[in-house]
């Protein structure tokens, strides 16, 4: 039943879209504090000749239009604040973009609308002299001469548990990293051009046999509090072949200095079928040498909620990125101390080393 109820809301979402929202209250407003006046002034007499004595001040004749500018030109003992607060929230929003620009955060790149091409390769090297891999692939082009301004896109993680740790899906070679990688192509279309939110409806196929369609709704948006800026994600998603599910994520980003950044992340992703959550929680510091070298320290927990509510997975990790070359081709090396609940929690080491290129990054 939840199913059923969760496909026929996302698919509401995907036909009709959102309405946007604009300042219409706000001139119905004006002008009906102008109405009176306009219908008194036209049944009014004509007008006295001009007085030539001092205005009083206590004289309210003015006509609402003179009284809201008055009340424009009015200051406040906190307007002192506003500058420094304006340069506070700009300067946390130029860092925390920044930073998740160098460091291909998932956010920059599905709320973008140009287009791009993403490649990534990883190895995993583990304790025993234990190796696996990872790939991935992420493609979006523009459609520019579609009057519904879609975007064509192909990922490998369109079904991606957000709160999992990436090397959970890697593999003992390349090869099976390669076939093991499933890929989703499909049509992407921002909705709500000027709203707050940022929306975007998906809608493709799995690219394996037999082929399995699906739906997906994404809303963003972001928030200013104090000194602190608030990034919040939900994703409705259904497919054919497992069901529907969401995925929610909140990221509370404070900057440090003009070079470091600090962050809180939560992620729970839920399937219908499992009727599980899958849950993450992160505090990470960023911080950046030049602008071609950057450096991250991250302490996470995984866990469940079923059988009982509980921890499963602690992870402390380093991770260090650089630009190799011109501004499309990074590498990483991510050293990496995993404690699991199904070994007794007891350190396993392993260093990630990843090569990756982006290409058509240069208009985020």
């Amino acid at each position: 039943m939840l199913n059923r109820r969760l496909s026929v809301i996302i698919a509401c979402w995907l036909c009709t879209g959102l309405p946007c929202t604009g300042n219409a209250a706000t001139s119905d407003g004006i002008e009906q504090v102008s109405t009176p006046a306009d219908s008194s002034a036209t049944n009014s007499p004509p007008p006295a000749p001009a007085p030539t004595t001092t205005k009083d001040a206590s004289d309210t004749s003015e006509s609402p239009k003179a009284v809201i500018n008055v009340k424009k030109d009015k200051t406040s003992v906190f307007d002192f604040l506003d500058v420094p607060q304006k340069n506070i929230s700009s300067g946390l929003e130029w860092l925390s973009k920044r930073i998740d620009v160098f460091f291909a955060n998932e956010n920059v790149y599905a709320e973008s609308t140009g287009s791009y091409a993403r490649l990534s390769g990883t190895t995993i090297l583990r304790d025993g002299g234990r190796k696996s891999f990872l790939g991935d692939l992420n493609i979006r082009v523009e459609l520019p001469h579609t009057q519904k301004k879609l975007n064509l896109i192909i990922e490998s993680d369109a079904d991606k548990n957000l709160a999992q740790r990436p090397d959970q899906q890697s593999q003992p070679t390349p090869n099976q990293a390669l076939s093991a990688t499933t890929y989703f192509a499909g049509l992407d279309k921002k909705l709500a051009e000027k709203s707050a939110w940022d929306i975007h409806r998906s809608i493709g196929i799995k690219l394996h046999v037999p082929l399995d369609p699906f739906i997906r709704l994404r809303m963003s948006r972001d928030v200013l509090f104090n000194k602190w800026k608030i990034h919040f994600t939900e994703t409705l998603f259904h497919f054919h072949s497992r069901g529907s599910g969401y995925d929610t994520t909140l990221e509370w980003d404070r900057a440090l200095s003009k070079t470091d950044l600090f962050r809180i992340h939560t992620a729970a992703t839920w399937w219908d079928d499992t009727d599980t959550y899958d849950l993450n929680h992160s505090f990470t510091i960023f911080h950046e040498f030049t602008e071609r070298r950057a450096l991250s320290y991250s302490i996470s927990v995984f866990g469940k909620n079923k059988p009982i509510m509980q921890a499963d997975t602690y992870l402390i990790d380093i991770r260090y990125r650089q630009l190799l070359h011109k501004d499309w081709l990074f590498y990483e090396i991510n050293p990496q101390i995993i404690y699991q609940r199904t070994n007794q929690f007891r350190p396993e080491h392993s260093v990630a080393l990843k090569i990756e290129m982006i290409f058509g990054a240069d208009h985020f």
